[in-house]
């Protein structure tokens, strides 16, 4: 009698380990989905900003340019 209440414990146990895994299981999967749309997300705004970095310095060589054929050189 002693060992079958010991048995029907340990089967309670494990099914409720089981089902406290699936749920840890469920909750990593969506966190993963998480942390995947916020990688791409960082990855977006790296690229947008390299963008903007080279555009500024592109603007940046234009402007010296002008400045110079305007015999400028700076003075602004």
């Amino acid at each position: 009698m002693e060992q079958n209440v010991i048995l029907q414990a340990i089967k309670e146990l494990q099914v409720a380990m089981k089902e406290g895994f699936t749920k840890l299981e469920t909750r990593m999967d969506s966190l993963k989905s998480r942390m995947l749309a916020v990688e791409e997300g960082q990855q977006e705004l790296i690229d947008s900003v390299n963008l903007l970095v080279k555009e500024n310095w592109n603007t940046k060589k234009d402007i010296v340019r002008i400045e110079k054929s305007l015999g400028m050189n700076g003075q602004f």
